[in-house]
C-alpha cells in the first residue's frame, strides 16, 4: 500500500505561486526516480499563494520520504532556474494513508 502525502508550499506573491506551479509539474518526472509519484497539483482560493501537491510513495519509504522530498525541493536543479527559493515562506505537509475502501491504493 502507498502512503499518501499533502504537501503545501505557501509562496509571497502570485507570480511567485505560478512560476513554482510550473516548476512542480516539470519536477513531476525527476520524483519518479525516488519512487515518488505526484497525483495531482492544485491551487486553493481558501489558500492565498500556495501550491498543494498530492504526492503518494511504497509504505516501505515510510519514515524518511519527507526529509527525503525536502531534500529533494531544495536542491539547486535547472528545473528550479530562475526561480528564487526565498519567494517560498514555508512548507507544510500532513501524511495520509487510504482507508481500505478508497479508491487510492
Amino acid at each position: 500500500m502507498r502512503i499518501y502525502q499533502l504537501r503545501i508550499y505557501h509562496l509571497r506573491t502570485g507570480s511567485a505561486t505560478k512560476a513554482y506551479g510550473k516548476i512542480w509539474t516539470e519536477h513531476v518526472k525527476s520524483l519518479l526516480e525516488y519512487g515518488i509519484e505526484t497525483h495531482g497539483l492544485f491551487t486553493s482560493p481558501s489558500k492565498h499563494n500556495a501550491i498543494i501537491a498530492l504526492v503518494s510513495f511504497p509504505d516501505t519509504a515510510a519514515p524518511h520520504t519527507t526529509a527525503i522530498l525536502d531534500d529533494i525541493c531544495s536542491v539547486p536543479t535547472t528545473e528550479l532556474s530562475g526561480f528564487d527559493p526565498w519567494q517560498i515562506i514555508r512548507g507544510d505537509d500532513l501524511l495520509l494513508r487510504p482507508l481500505p475502501a478508497s479508491p487510492l491504493q
